[in-house]
């Protein structure tokens, strides 16, 4: 959402955009610029639901089920010792 507004005030644009507003423009201003943050906020949205889709897509594909810690590290460590980075050494060492 963008508020539209013909008081410019920074105290009622500070409250439009902590209760969610995207951006805060006045009137008069030229319309180009409207139509440049209209533009703005509509790529925010696309490439945030592209974002999202994206996660979904990887807890999907990479998910572990049941798996309660959030950390890569964790992660990591309860994937098959196949599946793990192939920069890491396992078992005893070969030397």
């Amino acid at each position: 959402m963008i508020l539209l507004t013909a008081y410019a005030e920074w105290k009622s644009a500070k409250e439009a955009i902590r209760l969610g507003a995207l951006d805060y423009f006045e009137k008069g201003q030229e319309p180009d610029e409207l139509f440049h943050r209209i533009d703005k906020a509509l790529t925010g949205g696309a490439l945030r639901r592209e974002n999202e889709n994206l996660r979904a897509q990887l807890r999907e594909r990479f998910g572990l089920p049941g798996l309660i810690a959030q950390s890569p590290a964790m992660h990591d460590r309860a994937r098959p010792v196949g599946a793990r980075g192939a920069h890491r050494r396992h078992g005893p060492d070969p030397g």
